[in-house]
């Protein structure tokens, strides 16, 4: 039989049984599987000195070495008596309350009580009160100063904790806490709760539950700034964490249920955000979380994942003109290109005003979260700014709100943009919307210099009316190439797609669109200021054709300006105000390249096209007459002129 000491002081007790009277704590050791002999009981009563009221009664006596106390009240426990070490080895670190080491009035510090906690250290130790009345902000951060500096699992249990003003603790070591407290913010409105900043190791919070009582604008606030880079921290924040009823307004004109700052290797959030909202009417912006680089260098967030637990509720303001409130908001800073976002299947999103998901990193795997919407007009459900990844099995409910694009992507200056996939998600339009939404699926550049590089938009379905199924914004820059493949869609306003532009010129995407298909007969596009180059269209059902019989341009002053879709293309040519007959002496266009081939015919049998040799850039055999639709010309260009290749009358 080992000595009761060791059995004691060796954790063979729960946190909860050091706790208990002198006799649950026998009880305890028993039920350990452990039996106490007469002499163990002899040798409990001699190691027992006292079982004392309260500390207030505790410091009156004089430690004994290696004896245990007893100490009644919330913040009392197991005690062992220490003595014979240096002045100041010991101290008072509860303040008037218990804490983990007490020494006796007048002490020096060589002699004192040392709890044994075995590893959790509670809250209520240095005096939190969870009576959700006094205030405990001094007593939490004596708690929290604890946990830090040793390092220890820290606990706040059984109640709800009041914090009349902003706590801010320094965290250089790893950081866990646990249990199902409350920590309540009250007093005036102000715009921190709980920040722990320059962070250097692991922060581990789990179970408790962080109230903003709407007078706080940032609940929980993570920072890592301008550490070297390898002391970047992780953040854990599990599934039982719940941050509520956070508040921005006059003063405060962001707010975030949790605000993550600067360098961080990895943040995994489980958790519940309940209620994010802004009272300002202009300028309010809002966010259930929110990972935020701190200009630039290493102060940014390598990858940010969104676990399959986790929650967010009703995240909104009151802007009158509607601006981001966003369950969810990933940035990494200008430029870092291996930057990850994963959205884990399970992720529910539930009236995040502006959109549920919106990310600024350039590594997206944003799988099968649940969104629902049944309050505000939003802005879109995820946004993913710069393109790069994958959206997949998305299940998306509107009930009677919608937003102009359930599923965007952008293609920006920087970080690089990459290849974007949106496959396989499910919208659902219920009720009856004020607006339609535009569409389910865009993909636009912010940039006159950027394509849209190699964007997938594959087996997604629409249920209800949107004026588009796909919407594709293109600046006027060579390598624009979208597939469009196996969507469905239930009606549509307009089109089955729009091809727009973005800045000037006459941009040209190069599309594969098949096998899509439409409940009802639909338009297949609509082009405003652009043009597609249509590499493959089959299989599309309900949907008229993307692209056109013939192209035709009509000549202006001699001239036309034909648009360059493929190196070998084909166009018809009309007269001037449809007259009898036309010369036609220029073919100017943009983005030809040497070795381009032009097959041109007359756009009608009753109206003759004359091509001109030597009088523009087309250096033919001779005049080349085309005075029958199934006439024909066949053109090179050199680099400065369209030479002749061949010429037919084909027309009876």
């Amino acid at each position: 039989m080992q000595d009761l000491n060791s059995k004691v002081t060796g954790s063979k007790l729960t946190a909860s049984e050091f706790n208990e009277p002198m006799s649950e704590i026998q009880q305890a050791i028993t039920d350990s599987g452990q039996t106490l002999s007469s002499g163990d009981l002899t040798q409990l009563s001699k190691a027992t000195s006292a079982n004392v009221a309260n500390k207030a009664a505790a410091v009156l006596l004089t430690p004994v070495n290696n004896k245990l106390y007893f100490i009644g009240g919330t913040d009392g426990g197991l005690f062992k008596g220490v003595t014979g070490a240096a002045a100041s080895t010991y101290s008072d670190n509860g303040g008037a309350y218990c804490g983990t080491e007490f020494i006796p009035t007048g002490g020096d510090g060589s002699a004192g009580w040392l709890r044994v906690d075995g590893g959790n250290i509670n809250a209520k130790w240095f005096g939190a009160v969870g009576d959700e009345v006094t205030d405990c902000v001094t007593s939490i951060g004596l708690w929290l100063d604890y946990i830090i500096a040793n390092p220890v699992q820290g606990v706040l249990l059984d109640g709800t904790f009041l914090c009349s003003s902003t706590i801010t603790k320094t965290v250089t070591s790893k950081l866990k806490i646990r249990g199902n407290g409350v920590l309540k913010a009250s007093g005036t409105a102000r715009l921190e709760h709980i920040v722990f900043d320059t962070i250097t190791d692991t922060i581990d919070i789990d179970g408790i539950t962080i109230d903003g009582n709407n007078i706080t604008a940032r609940s929980l606030v993570l920072e890592s700034q301008s550490v070297a880079l390898v002391d970047i921290a992780d953040v854990i924040l599990g599934s039982g964490l719940k941050i509520i009823n956070t508040k921005g307004g006059s003063g405060f004109a962001t707010a975030n249920g949790v605000r993550i700052y600067g360098g961080f290797r990895k943040v995994f959030f489980d958790g519940l955000i309940d209620t994010v909202d802004n009272s300002l009417t202009t300028g309010g912006i809002t966010g259930g979380i929110s990972v935020n680089a701190a200009g630039g260098g290493e102060d940014y967030t390598r990858t940010f994942v969104c676990g399959s637990n986790s929650r967010f509720i009703d995240i909104k303001n009151d802007n009158t003109v509607l601006a981001d409130a966003d369950g969810l908001k990933a940035t990494a800073g200008t430029g870092h290109t291996e930057t990850t976002l994963i959205v884990s299947a399970g992720a529910y999103f539930e009236n995040c005003k502006g959109r549920a998901i919106k990310s600024q990193m350039s590594n997206n795997s944003i799988i099968a979260p649940n969104i629902y919407r049944d309050a505000y007009d939003g802005l879109a459900e995820i946004d993913v700014q710069y393109a790069g990844g994958v959206v997949s099995n998305a299940n998306i409910v509107q009930d009677g709100y919608t937003s102009p694009n359930t599923i965007l992507a952008s293609y920006r200056t920087a970080p690089l943009n990459k290849q974007m996939s949106i496959k396989d998600n499910i919208l659902t339009v219920l009720g009856t919307p004020a607006t339609d939404g535009v569409s389910m699926v865009e993909l636009v550049t912010t940039d006159n210099a950027i394509p849209i590089v190699n964007g997938e938009i594959t087996g997604n379905k629409a249920y209800g009316t949107l004026d588009y199924c796909v919407s594709v914004r293109a600046a006027n820059v060579s390598g624009n190439r979208v597939t469009i493949r196996d969507n469905w869609v239930d009606n549509v306003n307009t089109a089955f797609a729009l091809f727009w532009r973005y800045g000037s010129g006459t941009p040209i995407t190069n599309v594969n669109v098949s096998g899509n298909a439409c409940a009802n007969s639909v338009t297949g596009r609509t082009l405003t200021n652009t043009a597609l180059n249509v590499e493959d269209e089959t299989a599309n059902y309900n949907i008229t054709r993307f692209g056109t019989v013939l192209d035709q341009y009509t000549i202006s002053t001699g001239s036309i300006a034909p648009i360059r879709r493929r190196n070998l293309d084909y166009f018809s040519i009309d007269t001037e105000a449809d007259a009898a007959s036309d010369d036609l002496d220029t073919i100017t266009g943009t983005n030809f390249a040497v070795g381009d081939v032009l097959i041109v015919s007359a756009n009608s049998s009753s109206r003759t096209v004359v091509l001109k040799d030597a009088t523009g850039n087309l250096q033919l055999s001779g005049d080349i007459t085309l005075d029958n639709a199934q006439d024909t010309a066949a053109l090179v260009w050199n680099g400065g002129n369209w030479l002749e290749v061949s010429n037919a009358n084909n027309g009876v």
